[in-house]
């Protein structure tokens, strides 16, 4: 046998863990989209490229626990007229208050859909909560955490869809 001991190859390591936090922020990320006005619609088989070519994409969400609770900005659903076309009926009533607020989000992915419900909006902190409809408690999440132990020059990773460019991935540093 070769006692020798095995070298490690830090930065191969690096990547392997980078690789594996990036497969699951993805697995926990949505694309925000308008709401269909036929929820049924999103069961067709092929919804998800409808989707994707004909509603507008309205930014990105994460989610936050297993059963479908979903952060977003507040801007992303309330310039957009609460995720509908700004101005149109639908989208006025729900301005006013006067009816839910629903948007459709897809996993970055793109293998499915989802209709959830707009349950807060907190404008001053731009901060949104969607709650994913009719979810089998078993969805990916991000889990939060302190900014205990997190130091100056530590790699972070941002995900978004600036401009409407789905399943873009920034690395950064904490400055």
């Amino acid at each position: 046998g070769d006692d020798r001991t095995q070298l490690r190859n830090p930065a191969a390591e690096a990547h392997t863990q980078r690789k594996a936090v990036i497969e699951h922020v993805r697995s926990a990320s949505y694309l925000l989209y308008a709401d269909t006005p036929d929820p049924e619609v999103m069961k067709d088989e092929g919804f998800l490229g409808l989707a994707k070519t004909d509603f507008p994409m309205i930014g990105t969400a994460f989610g936050v626990n297993k059963t479908g609770l979903v952060f977003t900005s507040a801007h992303e659903v309330t310039q957009t007229g609460h995720c509908t076309s700004k101005g149109n009926p639908e989208a006025v009533a729900r301005e006013s208050g006067r009816k839910e607020t629903f948007c459709v989000l897809i996993t970055q992915t793109y293998n499915k859909a989802y209709r959830g419900k707009v349950i807060f909006i907190d404008l001053a902190n731009d901060v949104a909560v969607i709650q994913i409809q009719g979810t089998q408690n078993d969805l990916p999440f991000l889990e939060f955490t302190d900014n205990e132990g997190v130091s100056q020059g530590e790699e972070v990773l941002t995900v978004g869809a600036p401009l409407g460019s789905a399943n873009f991935m920034t690395v950064g540093f904490v400055s």
